[in-house]
């Protein structure tokens, strides 16, 4: 069994937890299964976010940190975020997995529920600085902008701010 996932629809799962063996140094001992598709609900037409330059691209971390001294993203694995059109998003921070959902407003934007993996990660230094950044600043974000192909996130007082490529 498999989840065909569809725009529009909210889903409720059941799944369950295995162990992995054989797993190489890098590699989770862990993943989840898809158990059982226990509901599929519509999402009502209001709920669905509509701004087409936002949703449907991965966006790839280009900078991170306060507007004054940004520094390049970090890490063989790029970071990213991809926002779909049900009001969900989800993205990398170069180590860690992290999604939730996302409202929009305007130039308002505000993430909730969100969850992240918590894998130890080794690399290069720099890299739990740039995980931190991007996840507190996804988690106080207060508006978004888009210029230039680019995708600006602002955190609470223009703090930080996220600079996104698509």
């Amino acid at each position: 069994m498999g989840l065909q996932y569809a725009p529009g629809y909210l889903y409720e799962l059941k799944v369950q937890k295995d162990s992995l063996s054989n797993t190489s140094q890098n590699a989770p001992d862990q993943q989840w299964v898809l158990v059982e598709i226990v509901q599929k609900v519509a999402i009502e037409m209001e709920q669905v976010v509509t701004n087409s330059e936002l949703t449907g691209s991965v966006w790839s971390l280009e900078q991170f940190g306060p507007l004054q001294t940004l520094k390049s993203a970090l890490g063989d694995s790029i970071p990213t975020i991809f926002f779909q059109l049900d009001g969900h998003f989800t993205g990398s921070t170069g180590c860690n997995r992290f999604n939730g959902t996302y409202t929009l407003e305007n130039s308002r934007i505000k993430f909730g529920s969100i969850a992240a993996t918590k894998k130890m990660c080794s690399g290069q230094p720099g890299m739990l600085e740039q995980e931190q950044t991007i996840l507190k600043a996804v988690e106080s974000a207060e508006r978004y902008q888009i210029e230039n192909g680019k995708l600006f996130i602002f955190s609470a007082s223009d703090a930080q701010v996220l600079v996104y490529k698509k």
